[in-house]
């Protein structure tokens, strides 16, 4: 897969009760940085997750979030966009054209919150995440987790200095094989609110 395909993720625990996300090149040194055009998810099983909200919003200046889907298992992709490669809860488009994934982005941020309620780590499937890059131009590569750094694993070298945060750091990605289609269920029942 190469430098050029390596994505790092810190998720940020806050005191609010939100999760921020920071997507950034493995690598921030290399000649040249993938392009990240989407991140993809799952909430947890047994999760109380009934509505998520979402800041930036959609096309919001100066930000690079451009789409947003959650469907319970019902989110595959973007039409004319970053492709999964299986069915997930959420997807984000990232791009710097709206509604769409087109232009570079090599890095990005998003932050997650529910109301009522708070958010932790654990609604959210971390390990099974999936970011698709490069694929404005040959329908890109799908990447999955291959490594992380949890600060609660002992002996992790990961930075708890801050009590009030927490960092699930370096979630590095790889290339994940093409999976079957299995035909997700896209039953609206199933919806996740969003803001």
């Amino acid at each position: 897969m190469g430098e050029n395909g390596e994505i790092t993720i810190a998720v940020t625990e806050t005191p609010e009760g939100q999760l921020h996300f920071n997507l950034s090149p493995t690598d921030p040194e290399a000649e040249s940085h993938a392009d990240i055009n989407g991140l993809f998810f799952n909430v947890t099983d047994g999760s109380a997750i009934e509505e998520l909200n979402f800041f930036p919003d959609v096309n919001a200046e100066g930000y690079h979030l451009t789409d947003v889907k959650a469907v319970d298992d019902g989110v595959e992709g973007f039409a004319d966009g970053p492709q999964a490669g299986g069915s997930f809860d959420v997807g984000l488009q990232f791009g710097t054209t709206a509604d769409s994934s087109d232009g570079e982005v090599p890095s990005t941020n998003f932050t997650l919150w529910t109301y009522p309620g708070s958010l932790s780590f654990e609604d959210i499937d971390l390990s099974g995440m999936r970011v698709v890059v490069d694929s404005d131009e040959s329908g890109g590569e799908v990447l999955e987790v291959s490594g992380m750094v949890d600060p609660d694993m002992e002996g992790s070298e990961a930075d708890t200095s801050d009590p009030a945060s927490a960092l699930m750091d370096a979630l590095t990605l790889t290339s994940v094989p093409e999976e079957e289609d299995e035909g997700g269920d896209t039953c609206e029942d199933d919806a996740f609110d969003m803001a």
